[in-house]
């Protein structure tokens, strides 16, 4: 295992804040509903399916 350390700048940080404020991966909504999903997920709340099962479904 590799670690790495880096250091930023206050200037770097900011344009970091800034680039993650603009990507929609990082949006409240987006990460409220990861949480929702990783919530669902450690519950025990999913579905398997096999690729013929879900191959079937789309021809439905």
């Amino acid at each position: 295992m590799t670690t790495v350390s880096l250091r930023l700048d206050d200037e770097m940080k900011k344009q970091l804040e800034i680039a993650a404020s603009i990507e929609p991966f990082y949006s409240t909504s987006n990460m409220e509903q990861l949480q929702k999903a990783d919530q669902q997920i450690k519950n025990g709340q999913t579905v398997t399916k096999k690729m013929e099962e879900l191959e079937a479904l789309a021809g439905e």
